[in-house]
């Protein structure tokens, strides 16, 4: 939140265990419309390659919530 506050442009992955409680963050801080992609939880359980390919199906959000879209 504080890049954001600077003006430096983030978008925040975390797993969907953890995302209302990213959310709430947000709005505490007067920040809803950080931008924050979830991802499958728990990723320790899982083989590198499936959390590889799960990121990578957000790569277009990623780019577009970076570039202001």
């Amino acid at each position: 939140m504080s890049f954001e506050r600077s003006g430096i442009p983030t978008v925040t992955i975390v797993t969907h265990s953890f995302a209302k409680y990213g959310r709430l963050l947000t709005k505490m801080q007067k920040m809803e419309q950080l931008p924050m992609i979830v991802i499958q939880h728990p990723i320790a359980a899982q083989p590198e390659e499936a959390v590889r390919t799960d990121v990578a199906s957000h790569y277009d959000e990623v780019v577009e919530a970076l570039l202001g879209g």
